[in-house]
């Protein structure tokens, strides 16, 4: 086929797509993220990046283009102005604190869901990673690290929503524990475990630049539960802590030498480790944990343990 045969039927497959979401009403209701996401998803894709180079070669329907770029345009502008409103709304009432906890976890879960997922990988994410972060407001793309790692430090990845949702059900996170999450990142487990259980949580973070992101987005919504703790997880102060989580913050060393703190924190109390990714492994080989709960342990699922009763005290 010629290629100015090839375009026209390209630029008709395009106009059709253009045509099928104009016309799908659905997309307006509020309600509807998760195909509102897919909506925006196909736009962008084959419409938005998808035009200009049909453009760049064809002087003779430049103007179809052009026009058919723009109607793409006011569509995309259109269905994520639902998208701001929706999320407004939402976080005008966890700051006046409309919503009870549970209310919360309905509302992300009726226009979210946790199952409809976008990236491939094992450990992958999926549309209602992009409804919390914009309701939490953990909308930049970049912060910039001011601290170099060490060796043994892994860098920042976020963890997904639905391992997150996972670990507040299994290891039965409340508001009568002090949650911790070693590497904390950018905050957004905290600030989630912080809304859905009332739990205080203290993130763990040597990078002062997420550290203080995850502050100023847990004031923005009004919470009051989160302390960040700018340091090294072998130094941090444990106190009170009866659950704590690790995405693979770290390896070698000094995870084993976080893990001897931990020991020693559990030998007053019994705590609960909640892991995911390659740290499960080196986490399920301590022989004062046990792990709990189903599933397989290996790095590419959420595992919880609980420490032993009865632990030694070691000098």
């Amino acid at each position: 086929m010629p290629n100015h045969a090839m375009d026209a039927t390209i630029v008709e497959q395009l106009t059709s797509v253009l045509e099928d979401l104009e016309q799908d009403h659905a997309l307006l209701d509020q309600e509807r993220f998760i195909e509102r996401a897919q909506a925006l998803d196909e736009i962008d894709f084959q419409l938005i990046h998808g035009l200009p180079p049909l453009m760049a070669g064809s002087d003779s329907r430049s103007a179809l283009l052009t026009a058919l770029l723009e109607r793409a345009r006011r569509l995309q502008t259109s269905l994520e102005r639902i998208d701001q409103e929706l999320i407004a709304e939402l976080r005008a009432g966890i700051r006046s604190a409309a919503f009870s906890r549970a209310e919360l976890a309905q509302r992300i879960q009726r226009y979210a869901g946790t199952d409809s997922a976008r990236s491939g990988g094992l450990i992958s994410y999926a549309y209602v990673d992009d409804f919390v972060n914009a309701l939490l407001g953990f909308t930049s793309s970049e912060i910039e690290a001011e601290v170099a790692r060490k060796p043994d430090m892994v860098f920042f990845q976020a963890t997904p929503v639905r391992y997150i949702l996972d670990m507040i059900a299994r290891a039965q996170i409340s508001d009568r524990d002090v949650f911790f999450d070693l590497g904390c990142g950018l905050g957004r487990v905290l600030v989630l475990v912080a809304l859905l259980t009332g739990a205080a949580s203290v993130g763990v973070e040597v990078e002062p630049a997420y550290g203080g992101y995850a502050q100023l987005c847990a004031e923005e919504l009004g919470i009051t539960t989160i302390q960040i703790q700018n340091t090294d997880a072998r130094v941090a102060t444990y106190t009170d802590g009866s659950v704590f989580f690790m995405y693979h913050p770290f390896t070698g060393e000094i995870l084993e030498q976080v893990l001897q703190r931990l020991r020693a924190h559990a030998e007053g109390r019994r705590i609960r480790l909640c892991t995911l990714g390659r740290c499960t492994l080196t986490v399920a080989r301590q022989d004062w944990l046990e792990l709990i709960g189903p599933g397989e342990c290996n790095a590419f699922q959420l595992a919880v343990f609980v420490s032993k009763e009865g632990l030694e005290v070691r000098g």
